[in-house]
């Protein structure tokens, strides 16, 4: 059930709102549930940085807080296939477990040290379609922080370049 918007704090409503399969859902999802909590008490650079990968017409995830939660666009969730809509505002790390021995540690030092890192043609192991498959992709993954300027998360733009 989500919750009552309270006037004048942020709410799920307000940084969903438009068009949009991800936003429809972000508008819906109960996040008080997650580890991230409900959108009123999310850092203002958490809700900025939604807002960009939202806006963005390219496969973008943001990963938040040591749980690891994801939230992504729809241009990303076409990348995960039947993961998706379980995926939003879940642990990147069950969402693409057959991949994570390859991304968690890429994730896991940006997350530690505020270093990006970039990767043409990655050849992952995925499971989005029903069956394990292996798919390539360029991916970039950044350090998302929060208002303190402290690393909180980890901002992925990545595309699909398998051979089709």
């Amino acid at each position: 059930m989500p919750l009552i918007d309270t006037p004048g704090q942020p709410s799920a409503q307000q940084l969903f709102s438009g068009a949009g399969e991800i936003r429809s859902i972000g508008r819906d999802l109960n996040w008080a549930q997650t580890p991230l909590g409900s959108v009123a008490s999310w850092p203002q650079s958490l809700r900025s940085t939604v807002r960009t990968l939202l806006s963005s017409q390219y496969p973008m995830v943001l990963t938040w807080g040591g749980e690891f939660t994801q939230i992504y666009n729809d241009a990303y969730s076409k990348l995960i296939g039947d993961r998706h809509p379980a995926g939003l505002g879940a642990d990147i790390r069950i969402t693409l477990a057959e991949a994570w021995g390859t991304l968690g540690p890429m994730i896991e030092r940006v997350m530690a040290t505020g270093d990006a890192n970039w990767t043409p043609a990655l050849p992952l192991e995925m499971h989005r379609s029903g069956y394990r498959e292996e798919a390539y992709f360029s991916v970039s993954h950044a350090p998302a922080e929060d208002d303190n300027g402290l690393t909180a998360g980890m901002l992925a733009v990545c595309s699909e370049v398998s051979s089709p």
